[in-house]
């Protein structure tokens, strides 16, 4: 008789991966990332359905070694406001103001292509407000190179906020961080900074058409002028 050997699918690898970060991340036992993996496009491991960047772009295994790196991270203290309701006077307002792809970021809760917005070269010095309202969001400051074809960010301005605070959230499945003021989608938090050292042990991964960008020097109105 020939021995069965059980190998199991690759999607039940990636969910044990997934329980195993988990039971790390709650036990509190720190799991340092391995150095020698390439660089993920998107750390993603488990989607949801309702967002089509969960469900789209993930790295099981990735994910998992960077969801560990979450116990790095420094603590972040405001409480989260959970999904959104936007006014529907409002939804018309945003819809005749924005173009029918940021309309569709920020408030169908939608995701642009990776490697598409001109801000992931942006390099100079100044201020990422949300293209909706003019909320200020992110300074260029905190913005790094993560490879993911989305601009990034280590931290966060007043105007982020983010659906859940559960650090495990966090490192498993991310989670969706929207405008404080207009309630617009803005992208996703994972809590696998660490990979690329970045101060926080964050990673804000943002669609670029939802970002509206002012440079500091950028030269001021006539204070005559309304």
């Amino acid at each position: 008789l020939r021995p069965i050997i059980v190998v199991p699918s690759p999607s039940l690898l990636e969910m044990m991966l997934r329980v195993l970060t988990a039971a790390c991340i709650l036990a509190g036992v720190a799991v340092q990332p391995a150095t020698a993996l390439s660089t993920p496009r998107r750390l993603r491991a488990a989607p949801l359905a309702d967002s089509p960047r969960r469900a789209a772009l993930r790295h099981g295994f990735a994910a998992a070694v960077a969801a560990a790196t979450c116990l790095g991270a420094a603590p972040d203290e405001a409480a989260a406001g959970g999904q959104p309701v936007v006014n529907p006077a409002d939804l018309d307002r945003y819809r005749a103001k924005l173009s029918p792809e940021q309309y569709r970021i920020l408030f169908e809760r939608g995701t642009e292509r990776p490697f598409t917005s001109p801000l992931l070269q942006e390099k100079r010095a100044g201020i990422f407000s949300c293209a909706a309202c003019g909320t200020k969001l992110f300074a260029s400051s905190t913005k790094f190179n993560s490879g993911t074809g989305w601009p990034s960010f280590y931290d966060r301005l007043d105007g982020v906020e983010r659906t859940s605070d559960n650090r495990a959230v966090w490192a498993i499945t991310g989670t969706e961080v929207h405008c404080k003021s207009c309630g617009g989608h803005l992208g996703d938090l994972f809590a696998d900074g660490s990979l690329w050292q970045t101060p926080t042990g964050l990673r804000y991964c943002i669609d670029g058409v939802a970002l509206a960008f002012s440079p500091y020097d950028a030269p001021k109105a006539d204070a005559g002028q309304a």
